[in-house]
């Protein structure tokens, strides 16, 4: 009975996820009536609870009002952005939306369900502002005609030649709004499409963000949008987190490469996430093949696929795994690792991040589209660039004993946390010229950033490795293990180990529309790509690329069979 609750006690330490949210706090709640921002995100209960607490705070003692802020997280970040696109493409078919004089087009405030996204990637808010897209036939009279003032176009308009966009807004006399077009369908139908983004730029003063955060990237990433439709507020990055006990035991030591793991001593040791259900993985694999080039990168996905001993969609789990010893090595977002090494104590979990090619990325905050409280959301923003709430990511929390070195902030007191350390880190350079040895990890983010930029293959990534290491996951795990054998038996023929590493690597070919077939490479990757823009056409390449790498697989297999004993 004692051993299951030490069990059950150490894993609640080790989760290091306290999911109790009833703190005990010295400041009475918001009153009843007070004005509420509402926040949708995909953070953890920890980074929900002390931005919460630290805003409300900042804002009473800024301009005099309490606040009250309401996150919630309905599921990840895909669930989220469903989510937003479904609603958000509901209220414009209401005609819930205004076009301004300069031809913009916003949902009326209050039509949104949130006010803010925060949390989430840089790509991910970039497909907030890319926004929705919603197609109705001209010859329908709806809330979103109306609300452009397309009510009464006339048979002679809609029959008319060429349709467009200038006629059709022409025989009403308005201006064109921004993100619409006009056009007929394969039926000859006259269609309008409207696409509108989901979120609107944050409107602060181009000077503030400059002296804010003074150069605008990272590697070779942005810190902000341009046009403010999304602002950093932390940086993530993807390295490794790894059971130091474990690696030491297989022989491998430390790990300070991703192409550490490829050796074929971890085969069952890694723990990684399905690409095709995180997001921020996949950007992580896109990385490795920008950093390492086309065909070294796709070995070490594909090695490293081989090695792993699942593929989960929680992107939480691998570093719990390592720390319990049930993986050896694993890929993790940075907080993840740093946190769960402080969590279990000691030097038994480590996290590495390889100088120079690390992916690191913006964790933005973005003000949605027809917001209830645009200027609550704006403050919110400037409260998590300020000095206050950058501290939040990085310090001690200012109730442990270890925070006695914290900074102090306007108010008087120390900055930090309350309660939680969250191990994020902060956007802005001037936290680590600043305050330095006050952040729990001694690491820059500027420094470590690599110089490659994304190469824009997430699909492919998607796409090819859903074939070789999940659908054919098993074969692939075969195959390798038949070539770690062959490359420890003594006479085995050389040229059909490398025949055996060479199908191993190998890709299916593609066939075009037009009956052109090219091979998978980085000069043929956007063509095939196109392939993959029709879903019937993808669900048949799915299929024909899982039965390539089976059959290459068993091959292997079999080849390997002959080994000498």
């Amino acid at each position: 009975m004692f051993a299951k609750v030490s069990i059950a006690v150490l894993l609640v330490v080790i989760l290091g996820i306290p999911f109790a949210m009833s703190v005990v706090n010295s400041e009475p709640p918001p009153p009843a009536d007070a004005r509420t921002l509402l926040i949708v995100t995909p953070h953890v209960p920890q980074i929900r609870r002390e931005f919460t607490s630290a805003f409300e705070q900042w804002h009473e003692r800024e301009y005099g009002e309490r606040v009250r802020v309401d996150m919630r997280t309905p599921g990840g970040t895909s669930e989220i952005l469903t989510q937003l696109d479904a609603q958000i493409k509901s209220e414009i078919k209401r005609g819930q939306f205004t076009v301004a004089d300069d031809g913009s087009i916003t949902l009326r405030d209050g039509s949104a369900a949130y006010d803010i996204m925060f949390g989430g990637g840089s790509y991910d808010h970039g497909r907030l502002k890319t926004g929705v897209q919603i197609a109705q036939s001209l010859r329908t009279t709806t809330p979103m005609t109306t609300a452009l003032g397309l009510e009464n176009l006339s048979a002679d308009v809609l029959d008319a030649e060429p349709l467009n966009e200038q006629a059709v807004f022409a025989s009403v006399q308005q201006p064109i709004p921004n993100g619409v077009r006009v056009y007929r369908d394969d039926s000859g139908t006259p269609m309008l499409e409207l696409r509108m983004p989901m979120s609107q730029p944050a409107g602060f003063n181009p000077g503030v963000l400059v002296d804010l955060f003074g150069d605008n990237t990272i590697g070779t990433q942005f810190l902000y949008d341009d046009e403010q439709y999304w602002i950093g507020t932390a940086l993530s990055s993807f390295g490794i987190v790894y059971n130091h006990d474990l690696c030491m035991e297989l022989g491998v030591g430390v790990p300070d490469s991703f192409e550490d793991l490829m050796d074929d001593r971890l085969i069952g040791q890694v723990a990684l996430a399905d690409p095709r259900q995180s997001g921020s993985i996949t950007t992580t694999f896109d990385s490795i093949l920008g950093h390492f080039g086309w065909e070294r990168g796709w070995q070490i996905l594909r090695a490293m696929s081989a090695n792993t001993r699942y593929f989960t969609n929680s992107s939480t789990k691998p570093p719990m795994d390592v720390s319990q010893g049930e993986a050896a090595m694993g890929l993790a977002i940075d907080f993840y690792g740093r946190g769960q090494a402080q969590a279990v104590g000691g030097e038994r979990v480590g996290y590495a991040e390889p100088a120079g090619a690390v992916y690191i990325d913006a964790d933005p905050v973005s003000i949605l589209n027809g917001a209830n409280e645009p200027d609550l959301a704006k403050r919110f923003v400037a409260f998590t660039l300020s000095d206050e709430g950058q501290a939040l990511w990085q310090f001690r929390a200012t109730g442990s004993t270890a925070s006695s070195n914290n900074p102090v902030g306007p108010d008087g007191e120390p900055m930090g946390p309350e309660r939680y350390e969250l191990r994020r880190m902060p956007v802005r350079r001037s936290m680590y010229a600043n305050y330095m040895d006050a952040m729990i990890d001694q690491v820059n983010p500027f420094d470590i950033a690599s110089d490659t930029g994304n190469p824009g293959w997430r699909t492919g990534v998607q796409m090819m490795m859903g074939a070789f290491a999940i659908d054919a996951g098993y074969e692939c795990q075969q195959a390798w293990r038949a070539i770690a054998k062959a490359r420890a038996t003594e006479g085995f023929p050389p040229e059909t180990l490398a025949r055996m590493e060479s199908m191993f690597y190998a890709f299916p070919e593609q066939e075009l529309p037009d009956g052109t077939v090219l091979a998978f490479t980085e000069e043929n990757y956007r063509a095939i790509r196109g392939v993959w823009r029709d879903p019937m056409a993808s669900r048949r390449a799915q299929i024909a690329y899982v039965r390539f790498f089976r059959d290459q697989f068993a091959a292997i297999v079999d080849l390997g069979k002959g080994a000498p004993g």
